[in-house]
């Protein structure tokens, strides 16, 4: 198996493995469904917080393009994983310690460095940085 088709495999397992354990909480919590009356919560920002108040997620909107996003971080508050939308696209964006760019699954912006020429990458992309961000693999 080629390297690249091996790192895909792995980045969408993962993923696939996080939202199936976050959604089967919700539909198979062993509660027996009880009609309860409409309630509605309207916030521009939700924000999980740890006991010294540090924050570790957050859901909100941006005020630069007003579209949504969710950021969870590391114990340094900076963020280790973006789900957001990029111009109404979607994007997953994995950072590193260093807040470092290392992997985008979707839509996204990269330099060609032979043009010289900024591409707009689909939103069917995966596109993988090295520790100093520079492109190291990308499909398509």
């Amino acid at each position: 198996m080629k390297k690249g088709t091996l790192a895909l495999l792995l980045v969408v397992s993962i993923i696939s493995g996080l939202v199936g354990g976050i959604t089967s909480k919700f539909i198979f919590d062993g509660k027996s469904a009880i009609a309860q009356e409409e309630t509605s919560i309207q916030a521009q920002d939700f924000r999980l917080v740890s006991k010294d108040g540090k924050v570790k997620a957050a859901l909100s909107i941006s005020p630069d393009t007003g579209e949504p996003f969710l950021i969870i971080n590391g114990k340094d508050e900076k963020y280790r994983l973006m789900l957001n939308l990029d111009r109404d696209s979607p994007q997953i964006i994995l950072r590193d310690d260093k807040a470092q760019t290392r992997l985008v699954i979707g839509t996204t912006e990269i330099t060609n460095r032979l043009k010289g020429t900024i591409e707009r990458r689909p939103e069917s992309s995966l596109v993988m940085f090295n520790k100093d961000g520079k492109l190291i693999w990308s499909a398509p």
